[in-house]
């Protein structure tokens, strides 16, 4: 191509740019006042149901708060009952401790002491010991035990393994002995180290069968040797042991 040659050169024309437009912001009041003219009134039938609603709420509420009120009656009832029962108990062991006391003849006062145990606790040497019916778990009798403020018997001489073992009625009771914190270190719940005291394992035992950490007293095997080691896990009936109440007349 001839450099030289003729050019043509259009002219591009552009347009002018587009105006925005204003954008009118809503009236708010407008929409809302659309707003109410369309809302229809309640039906009867909505409004009496609403009513109900808003009785039977009224009425849970107020069966809530006589529940609650009851089973603060109930358990203010229990106490009294404890009470009164304590009361009851302390009363009859007084006019025991005055009948077996010793007569005088003097008008000055005695000052006489007598021991005895809760209801359904046997009395021995002045301690008291509870021969639990319900079969529970090592923790769970030991548990039981300290609720009222007492603990798993520990049996200190061969007396005491004798009087225990005979009031049995079932087939085993947990004891207070175990082994738990370190096998074959048997401890009583007080922390006396049983090498220390009489032992009443009946033989081989304890052999520690399946982590056998905790002890029972057995009506299997003849007096005195009647100790068994069973896993703690295991369900049986427990014998608590605690210090017989002193009263002074």
């Amino acid at each position: 191509m001839d450099p030289e040659a003729e050019v043509t050169y259009a002219d591009l024309k552009f347009l002018p740019r587009l105006q925005q437009t204003d954008v009118k912001k809503a009236d708010l009041s407008d929409l809302r006042s659309l707003l109410i003219k369309g809302q229809e009134r309640p039906s009867i039938e909505a409004t009496i149901g609403l009513a109900f609603i808003i009785n039977d709420s009224r009425l849970l509420a107020g069966n809530m708060q006589l529940l609650e009120e009851s089973e603060q009656a109930k358990s203010e009832l229990q106490q009294a009952e404890g009470r009164y029962s304590q009361l009851l108990q302390l009363a009859l062991h007084t006019k025991i401790c005055a009948l077996e006391s010793p007569s005088s003849n003097t008008s000055e006062p005695r000052n006489i002491s007598c021991t005895f145990c809760p209801y359904q606790w046997i009395s021995n040497k002045g301690r008291c010991y509870y021969f639990s019916p319900s079969p529970l778990s090592w923790n769970d009798s030991r548990s039981s035990c300290q609720r009222e403020q007492a603990e798993l018997v520990v049996i200190t001489n061969r007396e005491e393994q004798d009087f225990l073992s005979k009031q049995q009625s079932l087939e085993a009771y947990w004891i207070g002995l175990t082994d738990v914190a370190q096998e074959g270190s048997w401890k009583w719940v007080d922390g006396t180290d049983l090498n220390q005291m009489e032992k009443f394992w009946f033989f081989p035992q304890p052999d520690n069968y399946h982590n056998e950490d905790c002890a029972t007293l057995t009506t299997r095997q003849p007096l005195p040797l009647n100790w068994n080691d069973v896993p703690c896990y295991k369900f049986f009936p427990y014998i608590c042991e605690k210090a017989a109440n002193t009263l002074t007349i």
